[in-house]
């Protein structure tokens, strides 16, 4: 059948219209490859000099783990999708998905359709940039993790934190201490609650300095300050308890004319094999060995040994001088 001129400039105002939308978009045929793709999806999987066309979806968008055969990546989560197209003749709804073939991290949201053309059956897939959306997200989330007046975690940052430790099944035990400063009502209402703020600032650089990377500090609420280490007994965190004690004690002298101390309690966490220890089994007990310490004198760290799915050994306090 003869083409006729409206036609012909029909279909090449589709196919510019086509070739310059602001997302990328790519054609699959029923075996899965590539048939077609725009501008911006060239320029998001850039494929020199040949072009994508012919090549498998999954070594088109580049994460395919095979060594890069032109083979479908087994762990790609569009080939169901792709395939729930074929298959159902149904729209792919909106999805989030990040390149792992990419040189930088780069964010997509993705939708599709079921394409009908001369009997041949396509997937049109539209790829919609969304990395600075995502790294806005990222920052948002991570700025409601963090107490603003110590820049530590808050309660919040740091539960999650704990959460998802206890979940990691590479993490085989650690050490959870809760610190609590000593006559700290005081300090806010003899000297101001600037001046109390200036302490609990003391209290987070002196705790930076000591920990290492990989223990976590957070602010679990007024002068309360949980202190994760990791891989470590209490013995040993009680040593690093006692540092940053010292370098406080040292740091307030010119914030305040009293001394400024803090208490703290201990729990020795270990994984076990049967169930699982909750988050809020191990602050509890770490809760009730600060207030052990604090019924003991003060300025002392008490800690509890094994929390795992036995009874816990007896109570060990470390006398603070």
């Amino acid at each position: 059948m003869k083409t006729t001129s409206s036609e012909f400039e029909q279909e090449s105002l589709l196919y510019r219209l086509y070739q310059n939308l602001p997302i990328g978009v790519v054609f699959l045929n029923s075996h899965g490859k590539v048939f077609s793709v725009n501008r911006e999806f060239r320029k998001y999987f850039p494929f020199y000099p040949e072009g994508p066309y012919g090549l498998l979806f999954c070594s088109a968008i580049q994460c395919q783990q095979d060594g890069g055969k032109a083979a479908p990546c087994p762990a790609c989560i569009l080939r169901k999708a792709v395939r729930q197209i074929f298959e159902n003749d149904i729209s792919l709804e909106p999805v989030k998905w990040d390149c792992p073939g990419c040189r930088a991290v780069r964010w997509f949201q993705i939708s599709g359709i079921p394409v009908k053309d001369a009997g041949e059956k396509y997937a049109a897939l539209f790829f919609a940039e969304i990395t600075d959306r995502m790294r806005e997200e990222s920052a948002l989330k991570e700025k409601m993790r963090m107490d603003f007046p110590t820049g530590v975690l808050n309660r919040y940052g740091f539960i999650q934190s704990l959460i998802a430790l206890l979940e990691n099944r590479c993490e085989e035990q650690f050490t959870l201490c809760m610190s609590d400063l000593d006559n700290f009502k005081r300090i806010n209402d003899q000297y101001g609650h600037l001046t109390g703020d200036q302490v609990l600032q003391a209290f987070t650089r002196a705790a930076r300095k000591n920990i290492r990377t990989g223990d976590l500090i957070g602010r679990y609420g007024g002068d309360e300050f949980l202190l994760l280490f990791r891989g470590i007994a209490p013995q040993q965190a009680a040593k690093v308890v006692r540092r940053i004690q010292k370098e406080l004690l040292e740091a307030c002298q010119d914030i305040v004319p009293i001394s400024v101390t803090f208490s703290a309690g201990m729990v020795f966490w270990k994984r076990g094999e049967r169930s699982a220890v909750r988050w809020k089994d191990l602050i509890q007990t770490a809760d009730q060995m600060l207030y052990q310490a604090k019924h003991r004198g003060k300025n002392q760290t008490v800690f509890q040994g094994l929390l795992q799915n036995e009874p816990a050994r007896a109570d060990c306090p470390e006398q603070q001088p």
